[in-house]
């Protein structure tokens, strides 16, 4: 195989190498921290049909990136066998993060948008060619003495034209051939997404900066990918390239397709996994996450032909099967809006006596309204639904309620009445008379931690939102930099607060001559530094209980001093929730989902509030195809339908 350019092969020699027994210490080691960490972070996290991952041979593990450093991190975590990820050598010259990849044995990969360079000049006009591209005109721009490009020094076919264009976005362009004129440069149309009109790009009369990203060579990259799945090992990958809080796929990059068929061609077999990784709030402390695995599949026999005689035609049609068994284990919608008014028809759809889901059924509930919405999108009556439930969520912002605080109000209401209730808030009042001593201490110690770290999210938040194409508020970022946040401020503030206690002791006693004081003067200190941490861990999980506790003593105070309007939203609350339940019915009711049946199943098992039972499955219906979720009137399966089921209760 062909060497690599000398500086990509200079900036991966530093990689952490080793497969013997120092090297998974370390990696251990660094698993079981950062294992500690996400568990402080997140509330929970569902593992779902692990057992299907291989436990042996090479295996390519592909996960969605929603949420930038924590995606790794909970694959890592999730999966039972040491897994090498692959990762921006942006991200992996870092300090924390870098140093942590490099004990991991991570792989760097030099991406174009890491090494941009200035262009010389301003950008003036933009002609369309119609289905062949289109044409990009300067103004004092030397395209064709361009120099300094890393790893290709010129400008040649595969580098990129990048810039925030006229019409707001800050999209890339593909340079289509070498450029023959210094204000002239022929580009490729994006075949991923609709662009509109490419004269939109440039107003008349504008002058805009660019920048030009290099065409790296990544056989480096891929020779590596190969030797480590030759023996054996497990490669983590993220082919959407960079983190996104878009709530759907964005198109997918071709070197994870370029890997596979590689390794297949050297006759290395080589298993595919597709990991989706589902956030609820992943920017908020304590909130919940959901990590699904796929069935492995390997490369097509006639793809690894096909990549003989024509390698990107074979890459772009495995890239089609790995996008749709991602779409498999994710929830896909159009916009955040979209997702919002979705979710709240599937909790208004969901009987008020179902008080809490798995994480499996929350997940496959949602995904079953975005693919049924999806097929129906098109009718009056859907668009008519959708618009009064969002009018529903815009009149309970404006009366100072969300439709869950709705939920659990009526669920009190309904369940908890007369002396039921007053015995209930007296439960919650108890509780927290006893937690709240357990948890303000905590609170008190870890707060200037926590400070610093909603200050750096904040603040990265900003940064990563201002530099980027496809975030949308770069949510995605919070929880990765709170994490690092916390791990690099945490050890130095216990230190701080024992060195503190060991000054004050010695204060205090200096002038007692005992020896079981002195003894105290070091004692103290050390028990602190060693109780700190799980007295932290301990105090995070009745943090939990209490602010349960609070915030349903919290909703039962607003429905009494605020009557009138919780009575109108609530209401208003039926209203909608009868229009959503029939929609279900007479549109979402074809697949393998019974809805009607599993609402009535909800309400036999939820009566009266009383406590789950164990989860039911409903078994599909035998005149649908095997695999399918929703049919449309053409017959054809437009998803596959989770394995083993999906019952609620």
């Amino acid at each position: 195989m062909p060497a690599p350019s000398p500086p990509v092969l200079s900036l991966l020699g530093n990689r952490g190498e080793g497969d013997g027994h120092k090297f998974w210490m370390q990696y251990n080691f660094v698993r079981s921290l950062m294992t500690f960490n996400i568990n402080v972070y997140f509330r929970s996290i569902d593992i779902l049909h692990y057992e299907s991952f291989p436990s042996t041979g090479p295996v390519i593990l592909i996960g969605n990136h929603a949420n930038q450093f924590v995606d790794g991190f909970n694959l890592v975590r999730a999966t039972k066998r040491p897994v090498r990820m692959l990762i921006a050598q942006k991200s992996y010259d870092k300090r924390v993060v870098g140093d942590v990849a490099k004990l991991m044995g991570n792989i760097p990969v030099l991406r174009p948008q890491d090494r941009p360079c200035n262009g010389k000049g301003k950008l003036v006009k933009i002609i369309d060619e119609g289905g062949a591209g289109f044409t990009v005109v300067g103004e004092g721009c030397n395209f064709t003495t361009v120099s300094g490009l890393f790893g290709c020094d010129v400008l040649v076919k595969g580098c990129k034209i990048k810039a925030k264009w006229s019409n707001g976005t800050r999209d890339e362009f593909n340079v289509r051939e070498a450029p023959t004129s210094d204000n002239e440069l022929k580009l490729n149309k994006p075949i991923d997404k609709d662009i509109g009109s490419i004269t939109a790009f440039i107003s008349p009369g504008a002058k805009l900066d660019f920048k030009i990203l290099p065409k790296i060579d990544q056989k480096i990259v891929y020779n590596k990918v190969i030797q480590d799945l030759d023996n054996g090992g497990c490669i983590g990958i993220f082919p959407e390239g960079g983190s996104h809080d878009q709530g759907h796929l964005i198109p997918l990059k071709a070197g994870v397709a370029i890997m596979a068929l590689a390794a297949a061609a050297e006759d290395v077999p080589v298993k595919l996994v597709c990991a989706g990784m589902t956030y609820f709030h992943a920017h908020r402390f304590r909130s919940k996450a959901l990590i699904q695995y796929g069935n492995p599949f390997s490369c097509p026999p006639d793809l690894i032909e096909l990549n003989k005689t024509d390698p990107k035609k074979a890459c772009n049609q495995l890239l089609i099967r790995i996008t749709k068994e991602l779409k498999m284990v994710t929830t896909n919608t159009t916009d955040h809006r979209s997702k919002k008014i979705i979710q709240t028809i599937r909790r208004l759809y969901q009987p008020n006596g179902v008080k809490f889901l798995t994480g499996e059924e929350h997940m496959q509930l949602n995904k079953k309204f975005v693919i049924g919405f999806e097929r129906v999108r098109h009718l009056p009556q859907a668009e008519a639904l959708m618009g009064k439930v969002g009018e529903y969520i815009d009149e309970g912002k404006a009366g100072g309620w969300k439709d869950k605080e709705l939920k659990l109000a009526i669920l009190i209401e309904e369940t908890q009445k007369n002396v039921r209730l007053i015995s209930y808030c007296l439960f919650h009042l108890i509780q927290i008379v006893i937690l709240t001593p357990i948890v303000l201490p905590s609170l008190i110690l870890n707060g200037p931690i926590m400070a610093i770290c909603k200050y750096k999210g904040k603040k990265h938040q900003a940064k990563a939102l201002a530099a980027s194409s496809v975030k949308v508020g770069a949510f995605d970022v919070i929880a990765s930099e709170v994490i690092k946040t916390a791990t690099v401020f945490t050890l130095p503030v216990y230190l701080f607060y024992t060195a503190s206690l060991a000054i004050a002791m010695g204060a205090v006693i200096k002038d007692h001559h005992s020896d079981q004081l002195q003894m105290y003067k070091w004692l103290a200190p050390i028990l602190l530094i060693v109780l700190l941490v799980p007295y932290g861990y301990v105090s995070v999980y009745c943090g939990d209980q209490l602010t349960f506790s609070i915030k349903k003593l919290l909703v039962i105070n607003r429905t009494k001093i605020r009557r009138k309007t919780y009575h109108r939203l609530r209401q208003r609350r039926i209203d909608v929730q009868v229009e959503c339940r029939s929609f279900a019915r007479t549109y979402l009711k074809e697949g393998e989902w019974d809805l009607q049946g599993a609402e009535q199943q909800c309400n036999v098992f939820n009566k009266g509030g009383k406590s789950r039972p164990q989860v039911q499955h409903y078994t599909q219906q035998p005149q649908r195809a095997a695999g399918s979720e929703f049919q449309g009137k053409n017959g054809g399966n437009e998803e596959r339908t989770s394995r083993g089921g999906f019952g609620i209760n």
